[in-house]
């Protein structure tokens, strides 16, 4: 008859010596990879000019931001990420796949260059929200890829049907500066057709 207290005590020297071993290689693998820190001076943590779209987190809707500067030819949004100036980061699509509960699309820029920008919102799907859904959208610039950000405009707007986009901000920038007198909301349709 075999003595259980003696293979019993060997399986525990051996599950103690493989969690060791486990937790020594984690160590190893800290001291010979430590954690990056980030830093929020990064200029290459963020594009020139921020495009930020958000609306009510209580709000299960499908809102699509949409821009388009003198580089692109095609605006950017949903369906085409990225262009030679803007890209997406990342398409909110309300609370499918969305584990912040945080209503908000953001596009980035990759330099400044002059000319007019126009961005619009789409109510892409409103699931069963009665009534205009509010939006707010943030403009923002690095003039340099060194200095600060600093937001050029702030508006506040209402998307009141199925379907529809709205122009919510128009503006020139001239020698990566803001012209302010230049800001309009005269409406026109940038998305692509059929999207």
């Amino acid at each position: 008859m075999k003595d259980m207290g003696y293979e019993k005590s060997l399986a525990d020297v051996g599950f103690a010596l493989a969690f060791a071993f486990l937790v020594l290689a984690a160590l190893m693998l800290l001291i010979i990879n430590p954690p990056q820190k980030l830093n929020d001076a990064d200029p290459k943590a963020q594009g020139n000019i921020i495009v930020e779209l958000a609306w009510p987190d209580t709000i299960d809707a499908d809102i699509d931001l949409w821009v388009r500067g003198e580089a692109d030819m095609i605006a950017v949004g949903y369906s085409n990420k990225g262009g030679p100036l803007f890209n997406l980061l990342r398409d909110d699509l309300g609370s499918i796949n969305d584990l912040s509960n945080k209503n908000e699309e953001i596009i980035y820029s990759r330099g400044v260059p002059d000319g007019e920008y126009i961005v619009n919102a789409h109510l892409f799907n409103n699931k069963g929200y009665k009534g205009p859904i509010p939006i707010r959208l943030i403009v923002s610039l690095k003039e340099t890829d060194k200095s600060k950000t600093v937001q050029l405009f702030a508006v506040n707007a209402e998307l009141e049907f199925y379907g529809q986009e709205l122009t919510v901000a128009r503006f020139i920038l001239y020698d990566r500066k803001y012209i302010a007198d230049s800001f309009n909301t005269i409406q026109e349709n940038i998305r692509a057709a059929g999207e």
